[in-house]
């Protein structure tokens, strides 16, 4: 579409915004205090005096931290300056007042116990809110009344046994003294005017806007905390001679919450027509109508009150944008970002009183404050605003403002750049703004903070913008960044000089004053930035002026020195150059300096520089501006880009076409591009463009199918045309969250201590990026070592796993949540978090009793000195149940010639008493108690085939200087050197044993062999040799009390079928026990979606106290790749949901691997191939392994495989087996070879194993024996899945053996045509097949020979 010429049209467009600039200039205030938040009630942000803080002064060498500050608690408010004090307040409801030049503390005071960010309310009930954490005082920033002398906060202070009743408090504070005012503090609360059948609940109420100033009376804006509770947005005011005046709402009717006034720490408004305004979030969303007719609820809104005649508050206008319930259900908070009023100068004729908002969202609303807009009020339900621009990136931030060069906004993003916006007028004369500079640093999610900006009044190059940047979401490394205010000719905005500040808060707003920048943050200070007071160079800025394009232009730059010098250097950049005196140039006191300046634009536009004068005091910086003129229209951006827009969704950017000349430029003519890609703005045909004037064009794109699109846009005035080329890109499709699992069960875990990490995963399962709008992790009990940020963005297929830990404070249950809502529609998905605090058992000697050569002290027990032939014991005297039950402590073994060890022992309640002592020696004290064992030995054992070891025995066994050793492990140190941290835990079955911090055992013995109830205690022996054998640092902690009714409890929790190969069924079983003191009955069951099947109770069955159902499951896949269900069994006392997974393989024409001889087959360790016969080891090389792979990765699933196997060897001792192994492809390679000893060569891989063992293995206490068991990587032991010992001797002898592993997952084992194990096993999708061996002090050859195997695919 093109516009042909008409009839000349003058208009001037920007220039008229110039020229008011120029009139904010003149009427420049002297430097005042800070009084309030971003500097004004308009909340511009903008310093308009200081030129101690111009881009050269920031740049000079001496610019840096000038004092920090300690202060007790964290500071999210701005300070404020009054007169010759900055008064600081924090979250832990201490104020300070400081030396504004050193930092010297003059006063402090303290106001109000402040609220745990987390506790208990109520026995059994916790809350806990990680925004601010680990108190809730003073968050808001304070607001100075010049009339009365006060400055007046607001802080929440604790009240309850149980945190329940806090108060929100109005103080009014001396800022020479910190003394509160007479008939201070106000408590806050009541009823809202608007709705008086509601109640101001201060639990549920946060304070974090700025507080507003107007006539006398102090208004505090209140969102949520955490978003608990049953909160709602409320304004209060309280007048500065101490009366509450006003309480408003904004949702109203009982059933209605939300609505929340947060604005990232953003003041509330408050401009010339004496209205207040701010930005809502999520809630009840609005109704569609006009501004004029505020409704009842008011989330997503931009709100405008006024203040009756009687003090209160009431509605008289709104904006809410159209998709306002979309924004509520995703938790795209409109109110992340706060309003900001521009100065009522810089409207036009058409709108004078312009107001600019942000959101989660990343939709930039320009507002007519005169008319801000209703619901849904524009053409065909449309937002009827001045200018929507975006999304970017979204904002948790307000923004700020500099009037000069018509007027910037400038905006940090949640994830972008530092963003400067161009303040114009479009083809119309409607405001507009255009996107025209960013800074090249990204901040990350959740870690901008709000700029603002110092200038000397709105002169060319003298705007700094200031903004905190943080390295992660908790603050740390933040660092304060100075960007020169003037975009670059390119786009760019100059990083200026950047300091680091420790760890900052969130939101964090600087404040400025005197040639100074004060910041406060999360660790507890307060640091000021700035040069120092006298310079040792003066002079004034230089401005050059218009010089044309591709010419030069000239200046002088006088510069005077405060005291004796030497001028070294003279430094600036292009477009400027600096004449460089003769060096060195000595200067005395008062001595002046002239340097010519050369300015020479290569494109037009405003430019700005710095002349750094290097001199042996330091450098000094000084500022040097010129503008590049050109005829014509310059477009700014250049280019528009849209990338991966979601069809159905517009998005809108600008262009801002600016007279780059020194004559009037009339538009002939414009055209537009066509669909997806329209303008609106474009001036009429005969516009005249005054020099330096500009008019804005709005650009959507609003794709309606996948693909890319270009076009361009064109404007052609009296010096020719220009073009901006547009892009965009648009992708079809659906986020999707998914997060598994849905619950984190921590079990029971001692008061005091940190239980291991459990995780979640957030997945996008969708085919386009997802936001993270809301990412809310627990404090207190529960936390996140590294919580996901909000604002986080998931791509495809991407994932994230979020650690929690759970750390009891005080015994019992305990529970919280992690809520995390992403743009999908999907609203709030929440992952439950549930632990037992449990209290540990008395230290030693408290309730214990020592038997034998067993002494203690406080918390310590000796089971032996360094005596031969002693035996001791240690238990405590009431026995506890085992299932659930941990332990810790050190253990020392040392001060004698070596011999022999200590246990940690659990001995049958039922079978013995607390006062037994067990064998010595050997029998390390515990040798013929009836129960288990932890083992921890520094003498050789003859079982295990080592010494130094952690091993578990069962009792009472022989009943001599032996024990009976189910699994043992080596520890990696020696355990008679120092002392060493055990740790042990039995729990469904499983012993699982840590030794200086690693996991070195997790066993499962036969049932029965873990007692049921046991004293609990420690043994120790020595034999002909000696040590001291102690324990200390004990805390023993028993399961929590099984109380009343429970739901079934399931085992295994998950049934995880592995590889099944499609059309066979796999099956397995699930035990659901009655552990409740009560019968509990089926009421409802949820069988599993196909493939799966269950085979689950009637409703109606009973399932009696100790009773146990099995549940029968299958897999029976039809379609390849992995695949999941649940199934669910409710009684009367709750829900039981176990998870199913499997992966279906297809079923192909496979192969079979060759012969030894092949090279595919490769050798490790001290494996020997002679002609097809593979020895894994040879006898006479102890503690050996060997191993041959073969480099093929099949399937599983139908693999036969038949060898010969041979073990012989002349010592009268075996040693220790071999396998045939199934190795994980995915991480072992053709070098995979595993442990020694009794890991057979295989252990410590990643692997199913079948195992021929002539030493005792797999659990068995002889031999020879065939295990089946998994190996996994980092561990010396197998998890045992099936034995037998019914087998013909292997020693000696030759034995042809038979695998095969079915379709089902199970693999069978025939030796010699008979069936001596079938054993359900987890398989990966493809392996390598491998053959180990190996052994440890005794010896055997381990040979194999004749492979024939086959496999599928």
């Amino acid at each position: 579409m093109s516009t042909a010429a008409r009839r000349p049209i003058t208009v001037v467009f920007c220039t008229v915004l110039a020229m008011l600039a120029m009139l904010v200039a003149s009427i420049q205030p002297a430097h005042a205090d800070v009084t309030t938040v971003s500097q004004d009630t308009y909340r511009t942000g903008w310093d308009q005096n200081e030129p101690g803080l111009a881009p050269a002064q920031v740049s000079s060498s001496d610019f840096g931290q000038q004092f920090s500050t300690a202060v007790d608690g964290q500071v999210y408010a701005q300070p404020v300056v009054v007169g010759n004090t900055v008064v600081v307040a924090t979250e832990t409801n201490h104020v300070y007042g400081l030396d504004p030049a050193t930092g010297a503390i003059k006063w402090t005071n303290t106001y109000g116990a402040p609220w745990p960010a987390s506790g208990v309310t109520k026995p059994g009930a916790t809350w806990s809110c990680a925004d601010l954490s680990p108190y809730i005082g003073i968050t808001s920033t304070p607001v100075y009344d010049p009339a009365s002398g006060y400055v007046y906060m607001t802080s929440k202070v604790d009240g309850g046994q149980y945190h329940e009743a806090p108060t929100w408090q109005m103080h009014a504070v001396d800022p020479a003294t910190g003394a509160e005012r007479a008939g201070f503090p106000v408590t806050i609360g009541g009823s809202p005017s608007n709705d008086p059948s509601l109640v101001f609940n201060p639990v549920d109420e946060g304070q974090r806007p700025g507080l507003l100033l107007q006539n006398g009376v102090v208004y505090a804006g209140f969102g949520s905390v955490c978003d608990h509770g049953n909160f709602r947005g409320y304004v209060a005011g309280v007048s500065t001679a101490g009366v509450q005046t006003a309480l408003w709402a904004s949702e109203t009717g009982s059933t209605n919450n939300g609505g929340g006034i947060w604005n990232s720490g953003g003041g509330l408004v408050g401009d010339s027509s004496g209205h207040i305004m701010f930005v809502t979030g999520n809630g009840v969303a609005p109704p569609v109508g006009p501004g004029s007719s505020p409704p009842a609820t008011m989330s997503e809104s931009v709100i405008s009150l006024r203040v009756n005649a009687n003090g209160s508050l009431s509605t008289t206008d709104f904006f809410s944008p159209s998709d306002a319930a979309f924004l509520d259900q995703n938790d795209r908070d409109l109110g992340s970002g706060g309003v900001m009023a521009l100065p009522d100068a810089y409207g036009t004729s058409l709108v004078s009183h312009l107001a600019v908002t942000e959101g989660k969202d990343g939709r930039i609303f320009l507002l007519n404050r005169d008319n801000l807009g209703g619901h849904s009020q524009g053409a065909s339900g449309t937002d009827a605003v001045v200018q929507t621009l975006g999304p970017y990136h979204g904002c948790y931030c307000h923004p700020a403002f500099w009037g000069g060069g018509g007027g910037y906004v400038y905006y940090s993003s949640n994830g972008g750049p530092l963003q400067a916006f161009k303040l114009g007028a479009d083809g119309s004369g409607n405001p507009a703004l255009a996107l025209v500079g960013q800074g090249a640093i990204n901040f990350g999610y959740l870690t901008e903070g709000s700029p603002v900006v110092t200038s000397t009044g709105t002169s060319a190059g003298s705007a700094v913008v200031w903004v905190e940047r943080a390295a992660d979401m908790y603050g740390n490394g933040g660092t304060l960044l100075a960007y020169n205010g003037t975009p670059n000719p390119d786009g760019s905005l100059t990083l200026l000089w950047s300091g680091p500040i420790g760890i900052a808060p969130k939101f964090v707003t600087p404040a400025t004053n005197n040639g100074r920048v004060y910041i406060g943050t999360r660790d507890g200070h307060l640091l000021a930035f700035g040069r120092p007071a006298t310079s040792a160079l003066t002079s004034s800025p230089v401005a050059i002026g218009n010089v044309n394009v591709g010419a030069s232009g000239s200046g002088t730059m006088t510069v005077t020195a405060t005291k004796a010098l030497n001028v070294t250097g003279v430094t600036s950049a292009a477009p400027f150059a600096a004449t460089v005196p003769t060096l060195p140039h000595a200067m005395a006191a008062g001595d002046t300096l002239s340097i010519p300046v050369t300015f020479s634009p290569t494109t037009a536009g405003t430019a700005s520089g710095i002349v750094n004068i290097v001199t042996d005091v330091g450098t000094v910086g000084f500022s040097v501006t010129g503008t590049g003129v050109k005829p014509g229209l310059s477009a700014a951006p250049s280019s528009v880009t849209f990338t991966d827009q979601p069809t159905g969704v517009p998005n809108s950017s600008s262009v801002q076409f600016t007279n780059t000349g020194t004559t009037n430029e009339t538009v002939t003519a414009t055209t537009t591009p066509a669909a997806p890609f329209s303008v609106t703005g474009a001036p009429a045909a005969g516009t005249v463009i005054a020099p330096g004037g500009s008019f804005i064009e709005s650009v959507t794109y609003s794709p309606t199918t996948a693909g890319s699109a270009t076009d361009t846009l064109t404007v052609t005035s009296t010096s020719g045309t220009v073009t901006v080329p547009l892009s965009g890109s648009a992708v079809t499709g659906q986020g999707h969250l998914t997060v598994t699992p849905s619950t984190l069960a921590f079990g029971s875990v001692p008061v005091g201590t940190a239980s291991p990490q459990l995780s979640f995963t957030i997945t996008n399962d969708g085919n386009i990026p997802v936001t993270l709008n809301k990412a809310k992790a627990p404090v207190g009990v529960f936390s996140s070592p590294n919580a996901v940020a909000e604002g986080t963005v998931l791509g495809p297929d991407q994932s994230v796993s979020v650690p929690i830990v759970f750390t009891p404070s005080t015994a019992g249950a305990a529970s919280d949540s992690y809520e995390i809502t992403g743009n999908t529609g999907q609203g709030a998905l929440y992952v439950q978090l549930t632990g037992t605090g449990l209290t540990t058992l008395p230290a030693p000697p408290t309730g214990w009793q020592a038997n034998g050569s067993a002494t203690q002290t406080a918390g310590a027990i000796q089971l032996t000195a360094a005596t031969a032939g002693q035996a001791g014991s240690a238990f405590y005297g009431t026995a506890v149940a085992t299932d659930g039950l941990t332990a810790s402590f050190t253990a020392q073994q040392n001060g004698g010639t070596g011999g022999d060890g200590m246990t940690y022992a659990l001995v049958d309640s039922t079978k013995s008493s607390a006062n037994g002592v067990g064998v010595n020696g050997g029998g390390l004290g515990f040798s013929g108690l009836p129960g288990l064992a932890v083992v921890l030995s520094s003498t050789w054992s003859g079982q295990t085939g080592m010494g130094n070891f952690v091993g578990i025995a069962a009792g009472p066994g022989s009943g001599k200087d032996n024990l009976t050793y189910l699994a043992w492990a080596a520890v990696p140190t020696s355990l008679r050197t120092g002392t060493h941290p055990v740790t042990v835990s039995v729990a469904g079955g499983h012993v699982k044993v840590s030794v200086d911090g690693g996991q070195l055992l997790d066993y499962v013995p036969a049932i029965g062999v873990i007692p049921t109830n046991a004293y609990v205690g420690f043994t120790g022996s020595t034999g002909a040799s000696t040590d001291v054998h102690a324990v200390s640092g004990i805390t023993i902690t028993p399961p929590a009390a099984k109380t009343g009714p429970q739901p079934l409890t399931p085992t295994p929790t998950a049934v995880a079928f592995g590889s099944a190969t499609l059309g066979s069924t796999a099956n397995q079983s699930v035990a659901l026990a009655n552990n409740g003191t009560a019968a509990e009955t089926v009421t409802a069951v949820t069988s599993p979606s196909a493939p799966f099947g269950a085979t689950l109770p009637t409703v109606g069955t009973t399932v009696p106290v100790g009773g146990t159902i099995t549940v029968p499951v299958t897999f029976a896949p039809t379609l390849t790749g992995a695949q999941n269900s649940t199934f669910a069994v409710a009684t009367t006392s709750g829900t039981v949901t176990v998870s199913l997974s499997g992966t279906g393989q297809p079923a192909s024409a496979g192969g079979n691997l060759p012969g030894f001889t092949d090279a595919s087959w490769h050798l490790n360790g001290v494996a020997a191939n002679n002609a097809g016969v593979v020895s894994l080891t040879t006898d006479g090389m102890k503690s050996a392994k060997g191993s041959i792979v073969n480099s093929m990765a099949v399937s599983p699933l139908g693999l036969h495989a038949v060898f010969t196997e041979q073990i012989s060897g002349t010592s009268a001792t075996l040693g220790d087996g071999l396998t045939f192994s199934l190795l994980d492809a995915s991480t072992n390679a053709t070098s995979a070879l595993g442990n020694n000893g009794s890991g057979l060569g295989a252990s410590g891989l990643n692997a199913i194993v079948t195992g021929l063992c002539v030493f005792s293995n797999f659990g068995s206490s002889s031999a020879p024996v065939v295990g089946v068991a998994t190996a996994t990587s980092g561990t010396s032991t197998f998890t045992t899945l099936g034995r037998t010992t019914a087998i013909p001797a292997l020693q000696g002898a030759t034995h042809q053996v038979d695998v095969t592993v079915t379709t089902a997952s199970h693999l069978v084992v025939l030796i010699d045509s008979t069936q001596v194990l079938d054993v359900a096993v987890t398989l990966p999708n493809k392996v390598l097949v491998a053959f180990t061996a190996g052994t440890g002090a005794s010896t055997d050859t381990f040979a194999v020979s004749s492979p024939a195997i086959s496999f599928t695919s």
